[in-house]
């Protein structure tokens, strides 16, 4: 009964709180808990399913905590030993907990609130984000550009708009020509954003506006080179080593609550290019503007997210941490220029 429900779901039946069909990424995951889930019981020799509380009382309840609780740590370890993050697990019984809910709700069955007893790992991490300098040296530093193939040159200009307007890469890859506006002489581009359908306008500056141009002759309907997120992901790893991002950055993953270095062929740690991808353009745009002092109102109205959203507060976070990084080498040059100022004095 249990996977029923997950095959139900990804049949599209499932809505979310304002109605709409729930994305087809959304769905792609569900149908690998739902693999993860079949694995699970064909291994066990079990079947997941729920009991009816036609009658409450203690006993059952008791027997039905102990009953989940032993599921989560029976089907935690299975995937531990197939290697998954604390991450990716915690992903995992985040989609199962929605899927609980969502039964408790839709169904109105009468079964415990069974997700009470399923415990997400928190975890953190440091997602590559571009530094101001680094963003303008792509803007305005033509050299590099020279020793770039015409395949990296169009890698480049997409990264250029995706760290400047702050789409999601589906968004950004689904911009067509008609999405490319000019108000009183400013060029903006318009769009219903694909994951939340909310309307966003947004200013193109100067930089953006010679790319888009370049491309708007272009025959197709698109306003950029079209490239799968897979092959634009590969593609941006060259482009960051051809520039020289190539300093030691280690990778780090969180299982069983300790971090552990990742490592790639022939046991070399990360570089900075290694984590360059197609969602560092987003990260980069949202982080950079806050870091520049757009109010959180604006910069929220530009990348398409609600009010109170977690995801946002991460990015308000990452730039306060930008930011007093900041301040702190602020304070360094003052303390120095204090000492100089005082090593002066005593040599007069």
């Amino acid at each position: 009964m249990f996977i029923e429900f997950i095959k139900e779901m990804n049949n599209g039946h499932r809505r979310t709180a304002t109605g709409k069909k729930i994305n087809k990424k959304t769905i792609v995951f569900y149908e690998c808990v739902l693999k993860l889930l079949k694995e699970y019981e064909h291994q066990k020799e079990i079947s997941i399913g729920f009991r009816f509380l036609l009658k409450q009382s203690i006993r059952i309840n008791t027997i039905e905590k102990k009953y989940w609780v032993k599921f989560y740590h029976l089907f935690s370890t299975f995937l531990y030993n197939k290697g998954y993050s604390d991450g990716y697990i915690g992903s995992i019984w985040k989609s199962i907990k929605t899927l609980v809910r969502w039964i408790i709700k839709e169904k109105a069955l009468p079964i415990a609130p069974v997700y009470n007893w399923f415990t997400i790992t928190q975890t953190q991490y440091n997602p590559i984000i571009l530094s101001v300098p680094k963003l303008q040296f792509l803007i305005t530093d033509e050299c590099y550009s020279k020793g770039l193939t015409e395949n990296l040159i169009r890698v480049k200009d997409i990264f250029l708009a995706g760290c400047t307007l702050g789409l999601r890469f589906s968004d950004l890859m689904g911009l067509q020509k008609n999405n490319l506006i000019t108000e009183e002489g400013q060029l903006y581009i318009i769009l219903y954003t694909i994951k939340t359908g909310s309307y966003t306008k947004i200013p193109v500056p100067d930089y953006l506006s010679t790319i888009f141009k370049t491309y708007r002759t272009n025959k197709g309907k698109f306003l950029l080179p079209q490239y799968s997120n897979a092959r634009f992901n590969i593609l941006i790893k060259k482009l960051g080593e051809k520039v020289g991002w190539t300093e030691q950055l280690p990778k780090y993953m969180s299982y069983k609550g300790k971090w552990k270095e990742q490592k790639k062929g022939g046991n070399k740690s990360w570089q900075y290019y290694d984590h360059l991808s197609s969602h560092t353009m987003r990260r980069t745009a949202i982080t950079t503007l806050l870091v520049l002092g757009v109010p959180e109102h604006v910069v929220r109205k530009v990348s398409g997210h609600a009010p109170g959203s977690k995801e946002f507060y991460k990015y308000v976070l990452i730039a306060q941490e930008l930011l007093n990084k900041e301040v702190q080498q602020a304070h360094k040059k003052l303390f120095q220029l204090n000492n100089t100022s005082k090593n002066e004095t005593k040599n007069t």
